[in-house]
């Protein structure tokens, strides 16, 4: 025996066939999903350039930008006279590897500025003298130089560029001694006229 369905059952099946269909069409989800997803990354893309605004503001690092003074020791004509006398310089700190000693010898050994040239100050150390190593030892620095270091000059220049390579040290330093050497070699003479070093200099001892 057959059955026989009635219009409105076919229509109500049709009808739930039908709702069933809508929710499972894909292209609902897909279509909100989508929206969804633009609104995150235009919100991303906003944020993103934010962040670069804000890094362009402090692209210094702390540590480069903190500075300390170092104390050099130029020659200056005071009346008639030829003497040393103290400049202050600042300087990027070093995190790593903070030694006065070293970034004030590299300092003096370069020279004075334009401006400090302007303002009478000059030194008598050789141009293209060069730092070559600070080790310390025993209480006291030792501070070599490159071979330009005894080139030329009399009596008095030689005691100045001595003097100006000690006081420096001793400024940034004031308890170690200071040991000069050359080239690696214990600095007993200087200079044509065989001016000898003050043992001081020579075994470290203030």
């Amino acid at each position: 025996m057959s059955t026989v369905l009635k219009p409105s059952e076919m229509s109500g099946q049709d009808a739930g066939g039908s709702n069933s269909q809508s929710s499972r069409n894909p292209f609902n989800h897909s279509f909100w999903f989508q929206i969804m997803l633009a609104g995150f990354l235009m919100l991303s893309v906003s944020g993103c350039h934010g962040c670069r605004r804000h890094h362009n503001v402090d692209d210094v690092p702390p540590t480069i930008a903190k500075t300390q003074t170092l104390t050099l020791y130029w020659n200056k004509y005071q009346g008639s006279q030829s003497v040393l006398v103290p400049v202050s310089r600042p300087r990027p700190l070093d995190a790593d590897h903070p030694d006065d000693i070293r970034s004030a010898v590299t300092l003096l050994l370069a020279g004075p500025t334009d401006e400090e040239k302007a303002q009478g100050f000059y030194s008598e150390i050789p141009g293209g003298t060069r730092l070559l190593g600070v080790h310390r030892r025993k209480g006291h620095v030792i501070v070599d130089l490159s071979n330009q270091f005894q080139s030329g000059g009399g009596s008095t220049s030689i005691q100045q560029r001595l003097e100006a390579v000690r006081k420096t040290v001793s400024a940034n330093e004031p308890d170690a001694g200071l040991e000069l050497t050359v080239q690696g070699r214990p600095l007993t003479t200087l200079g044509g006229e065989g001016l000898e070093v003050p043992e001081s200099l020579q075994s470290g001892r203030q």
